[in-house]
This record gives C-alpha cells, structure tokens and sequence, in this order.
C-alpha cells in the first residue's frame, strides 16, 4: 500500500462559500485503510470520497492514490468493473501509475482479456524511465504477444521499438533473434545477429555469432556473397573456428575459386603464425601447398607452403614427401635428395623413400648411391626386379678392398651422427686421457687393475683373420690398433678391457666361423670407441659414471658465474674425481678443456650426455656398415644381439643404419676409400686373405 499522501499545501485561495475548514487528508486516508481491513467498505468508500473532496486537483499523484485506493475497496468487494473504472480515472489524474496499471493488468488476465492485457502493460512500458526495468516489462510484453496474443509480428515490433532506445542491450537483441527466428524472418534475425557479433567484446563468441550470421545467409536465405563476408569476418575474429573454414573452403572450392583459397591459406598462417601456434600453422601450410600445387599449377608457391610446414613441424614425413617430390620436378635434385634423405631419418622403415631415391640417383647417373638405395630396399624385403638386378650387378665377392683412408674431417664430415653434440665430444677429448688415467689409479690402487696372460698376447703381423682384420680396420678408419689377447670366456666375443694401454680381448665367438664382412661389421663398430673423443667410454660405460666424469671436468676449468653453484652442488663423487683428473692434465689438455667448456658455458651449460652416448653408438654401427659393406649382414648381426648402449633398440639401430645406407654421406665415404659401385678394383689385399691356422694352433 502507497504511503499516506501528505496534507494538502495551504493555499491563498478562498475557501468554501460557508468558509469551513476543510478536514485534513492524512486521517480520512488513515481511517479509510483502517474500515477496509475491518471489512467495513462503506466505511471506506466514504472516507476516500472525503479525502478525495480535500485532495486539489492538481495533485495528481495524491488523487491517483486515493482513485485507486477506491479501486482496491470495489475489487474486494467483487465489483471488478467499477474498480477498473476507479483505476482508469487514477490513470487519468496521473498517467503511469504503477499501482493501478499492475492491478488493471492483473484484472484483465484474471477476466482472460488478451486484449486488455497487452494494452495496459503496453502503457506500463511507455511509462518507464529506466532502462532495467523498462526491459524486463518488455519482456513480459513481449511474451504475452507471442503466447496468448498469437502476435508474433507485434512481439517484433515491440522489441524493435525498444531495440531503438537500448541499441546496445544484449537481452533484447537475444530476444528479437528469437522471435524472428521462431517465425522464420531468416533475413531480419541475420541483420540481429550481425548487430550481436558487433556488440561481442569476446573474440571467440563474436566468431560464432558472425557464423551464425552467414549460416543464415547461406543456408536459410541463399545468400552467397554475404554469408561468405559473415564467414571471413568470422575467421578473422577467431582462425581457429573449424566451421566457418569448412564453409569457406566449400564454396570456394565449388567455384574453382583457388586464388581466393589460397588467399585465405596465406591469411590463416599469419594469423597462425602471429599466435605462436605451429601446428594449426603447419596444418594451413598444407592446405595452401595443395591448393597452389593442383589448383593454381603454382609448384614454386606450393614448395614455398610445405617449406612452412616443415618449418612449422620438422618431423612431418609426409610434407617432406611432398615436398621432395615437387623439388625434383622442379629439377632442383640436390634439394629433392636432401629431403629424401631426411626423411629417411624421420621414417626409416618407408621403403617409398628409397625408392624414389634410387630412380633419382640412377636418373642422374650416380651408380653407387642407387645401389645403396637399392640396399635399403632389400633390407626392407621391398627391392623390384631391376633393383635386385642392380644389386647383383655390383655386390663385392667377399670384404671391401679400399684405397685410400678416412681421416678425423672424413669422420666428422660423413661418418659421425649429424646430430651429435660436438661441444660435448670436445670436452671428453680433452679430459679422456686425463679420466682414463684417474680410473687406472684407482684400479689399481683397488688391486683390481687386471693382469693378461702375455702368453695370450696376439702379435700384430698375425695372420689370424680377426687380428688382420682389426689391422686392417683400425689403418682404414684411422684409429690406433689396440693390443689384442685371446681369453676363453668373452661376451660377445669381442670386448675391451679397462687396462693401461688401450686393449681389447677376443673369445672364442669370433675367432671362426664368420665370414668377413661379419668381422669387419665387429670390427669396425668396436673401434669406434677408441677414438681419442670417445675412449672415456671404455672405462666409464654407465651413464652415472661418465656424469661424474664431465661434471669433473666442467668444474675444474669452468669460470662462469655458475661455476661456484654447479661446484657446490655436484657432490663429493665429483669433488674426488675431479681432483683426480686435475693431476693428470697436461697443459695443453687444460687448455683444450677450458675452451671446450667455455662453449658449453656461452650456450648456458646445458648438455645431453645421454644422447651422445647414443651418438656414439649408432656412430660404431655406421662405421662397421662402412667396412663391411653389407647391410643385410649387419641387420642381421644387430637382430640376434643385446647391447644396452644408451638404451638403444636392436631396431633402433638397424633404423639408423637403413637412412645412413642410402645417404650421401655414406656414399661420400665411400668414395673416398674408392669402394663405391663401379669403382676400379684396389689393389690392397683385403683382410684374412691368409687362411687361419688349423685347430690347435696356438694363437700369438
């Protein structure tokens, strides 16, 4: 109930012609709700005809009160249309009286006068002021026309209205696109959505709403060429939004409209690019490669896409295809084999790769680099009728037969892992003579240096086929011949042993029964480990150990400014092997050591060891593969072992034997021993070619 209206304002005017006073407002308007709630209507009814005698008649507000308070008498006394008739005078004195509209609406939906109902709320939302509450009687409004009213087009003319005086409310947008779309006026709900997506703050919700927007275009009201601008602005607001892609790339597609297309491409890799996200980068990438390629017959802009996309993801095997393909077309070969050759490395077991490698080289005239192609594909049980004739052609009866020598740049140039980490090698070369050392004073402090039978010391102008082998093996691969004995029990048979000089001990597993290219692939793998860089290994084998060792070396030369954190936290293991290390380092050795670390500081002293003990070992195999000349010897070879080096695979191994079969540098190495197919036959004698002693002979 309103508030008691005040006195009525004393006024000059003169007063009634009998010059009474006129009684006071506030008790008659007291002693009329009192009547009412006692149920005394009469009571009522003629106290609020006396205050209404009192109230002037410009005081709308105080009359509307008091009319409507005799509505409310009328009302309960079950006199509806008198009481309308009271609030309808109370609108009269004051329009937008919000007591007598809410209780007039309220009658006319009781009396089910639809009519009624959507005029009186019509006239309570043309009486507000705030927008909040203006709105959600609107709303009311609007579902009264939609529901009982049957009156969808006056719904959207309401809203229409209001849409005029709140341009910018969201829940009146929401609800015209409703009423719109639930009578189908597809083109005027699509101008609706366009103004949400205008008003959309968040990225992601105005890319929907702009896709919805050319959704209707294109779907419900067929309209090309705008629901392909909604779309665009949609990907441009949001290039990850699938959908609104898809759209475009159908139409697109649909009119051979490949310039367009690509342009999208191109757009969406900035866009991409621009968020630092690589892999929807990469994905338009490809889509832009293809379209350039089939639809634009443009092979330069679709070599230029898969570049991206390789950029983007390195290790994307099909891209390199793909690419490798269009290079070659191209006539670029050297780059269509560098990305072959890659790969290869990536997807060793792809006999497609070879393939194509070995039509390329035998395109080109480049005899032995189709035969090792060709060797991969055999290995992989996938060489055609003229590959295996190629094979047959020019596979060596027996071991190779080089002419020349590999020297430390032929190593690093063709045999060493691509990937290896040269700072990492630079610094084991230093401290390896040094650590070696160390670990031979400890031994032998230990009483555990071992002690050989001089007895089983072989001699190195033997003509047993193992130790001529390794003669021959360590003068092609440019490795010092280590001292040889025979023991009855070597793993392997082949193994090296932490002594003073550099050793190894031969058992009874290679002294016969393998041909040899078996022995140069043993050979030559075991040799590998006593290069100078990689001889630490030997005495070192566990990754735990060879740690301690580098982080010896690291702090006994490092004067970076983490040198005292790393030095602190190391441990007294390193502690202890670093001061064993620092007594035997000459001074050049120091000073190698030191500019090995000062590179390692300068790249923020980070270091896989790990890693490059795996280098080492897929090294070993590549320079046994190189020796022995047969691949499906060595697969063979790899498949029946177990050599836990760096946690690698038997298969992991064979895999990278496969890439560096077929590799120009494999082929580069064998062009410099002048072993490759079609060479001019050497006239160095190969290894074993003196038939081994009887059984019996003792071996020396």
């Amino acid at each position: 109930m309103e508030s008691t209206p005040p006195h009525a304002p004393k006024s000059d005017a003169p007063k009634s012609r009998a010059f009474v006073a006129l009684p006071d407002v506030a008790p008659l308007i007291a002693a009329a709700a009192d009547a009412l709630a006692r149920g005394d209507f009469d009571a009522a009814l003629d106290a609020h005809k006396k205050a209404l005698l009192v109230i002037p008649a410009t005081d709308g507000a105080a009359r509307a009160s008091s009319l409507a308070s005799v509505g409310d008498v009328k009302r309960a006394q079950g006199k509806a249309r008198e009481a309308e008739s009271f609030y309808e005078k109370a609108l009269d004195a004051l329009p937008g009286h919000r007591r007598s509209l809410d209780t007039l609406i309220a009658l006319a939906a009781e009396a089910h006068d639809v009519r009624r109902t959507v005029a009186y709320r019509r006239k309570l939302v043309d009486s507000l002021t705030d927008e909040t509450a203006r709105v959600a009687e609107i709303m009311k409004l609007v579902d009264l026309l939609e529901g009982d009213a049957q009156d969808p087009k006056g719904a959207a003319a309401v809203l229409e209205a209001a849409r005029l005086l709140a341009p910018r409310n969201g829940g009146l947008l929401a609800r015209l696109r409703a009423t719109y779309e639930r009578s189908n006026t597809w083109a005027k709900a699509m101008s609706v959505v366009g103004a949400q997506a205008a008003l959309a703050t968040d990225p992601t919700e105005r890319a929907a709403l702009r896709f919805t927007q050319g959704d209707i275009a294109l779907g419900r009201l067929r309209r090309e060429a705008e629901g392909v601008e909604a779309m665009e602005l949609a990907l441009e607001t949001d290039p990850t939004h699938a959908k609104a892609l898809a759209a475009l790339e159908a139409i697109r597609g649909r009119h051979h409209a490949w310039s367009e297309l690509a342009h999208l491409y191109e757009k969406l890799v900035d866009a991409f690019a621009k968020r630092g996200d690589a892999e929807r980068a990469h994905g338009a990438c490809l889509k832009l490669a293809v379209v350039r390629r089939d639809g634009l017959r443009d092979g330069p802009g679709a070599i230029d896409a898969l570049i991206g996309a390789i950029t983007c993801m390195p290790n994307d095997a099909d891209a390199r295809a793909q690419l490798a393909d269009l290079l070659a077309t191209k006539g670029d070969t050297d780059a269509a084999l560098t990305e072959l050759e890659a790969l290869a490395v990536l997807a060793p077991t792809r006999a497609a790769t070879y393939d194509r490698l070995c039509s390329l080289h035998r395109r080109g005239e480049r005899l032995d680099l189709a035969w090792l192609a060709a060797l991969s594909l055999d290995a992989l049980g996938a060489a055609d009728v003229d590959e295996q004739l190629l094979l047959d052609q020019f596979r060596p009866e027996g071991v190779i037969r080089p002419a020349d020598v590999l020297d430390d740049a032929a190593w690093d140039a063709h045999l060493r892992m691509a990937t290896g980490d040269a700072v990492v090698a630079a610094i084991m070369l230093a401290v390896g003579p040094a650590a070696v050392a160390a670990r031979v004073d400890e031994l032998r402090a230990q009483k555990q240096l071992l002690a050989l039978d001089p007895q089983m010391k072989q001699s190195k102008a033997s003509t047993v086929s193992i130790v001529r082998t390794f003669a021959w093996a360590s003068r092609i691969l440019g490795i010092a011949l280590p001292e040889l004995y025979v023991l009855d029990n070597v793993p392997g048979g082949i193994a090296a042993v932490q002594v003073e000089a550099p050793t190894t001990v031969l058992g009874p597993a290679v002294l016969k029964g393998l041909a040899l290219p078996e022995l140069a692939f043993l050979v030559g793998r075991h040799l590998t480990y006593y290069r100078p860089e990689h001889y630490a290994l030997v005495f070192y084998p566990s990754l735990e150990e060879l740690t301690v060792v580098f982080l010896a070396a690291v702090t006994a030369v490092a004067t970076g400014p983490d040198h005292e954190a790393v030095s602190s936290h190391a441990g007294d293991a390193v502690a202890r092997k670093r001061k064993a290390i620092t007594k035997h380092l000459t001074k050049d050795a120091r000073a190698a050591l030191a500019a090995a670390v000062a590179q390692l500081e300068a790249r923020g002293g980070k270091a896989d060891l790990n890693a490059w003990v795996r280098g080492v070992e897929l090294t070993a195999g590549r320079a046994g593969l190189l020796l022995a000349g047969d691949l499906a010897m060595a697969t063979k070879r790899i498949n029946a072992e177990n050599r836990p080096v760096g946690g690698l695979t038997g298969d992991e191994r064979w895999r990278d034997l496969l890439a560096f079969c077929a590799s120009r540098r494999h082929a580069a190495l064998r062009e410099r021993l002048r072993i490759g197919a079609g060479s001019p036959p050497s006239l160095m004698p190969p290894p074993g070619s003196i038939p081994p002693p009887a059984s019996g002979t003792v071996l020396r």
